[in-house]
């Protein structure tokens, strides 16, 4: 029996970004979701409060952030 894919919500508002994010984040271990602002990313997890924690949140990364530091953080996440 396989693990269930990690979840990923990814909010940018430059499409590249979350684009970018689908190639180090693939399928069938990671599930990403790309989203552009902050209500997008609170309809998607069904909720109506603004506090991250409250979300489930474990990492957040302001940008700029290092690609190798966010594989690290959700390859930990994954373990």
């Amino acid at each position: 029996m396989s693990a269930a894919a990690l979840r990923i919500l990814a909010m940018d508002n430059e499409p590249s970004v979350t684009f970018s994010l689908r190639y180090i984040f693939t399928p069938p271990r990671y599930q990403l979701t790309p989203v552009e602002n902050g209500d997008a990313a609170l309809a998607r997890l069904d909720s109506g409060s603004e506090h991250y924690e409250r979300m489930d949140v474990h990492v957040m990364f302001p940008k700029p952030f290092d690609v190798e530091a966010l594989r690290s953080a959700v390859e930990r996440l994954a373990a």
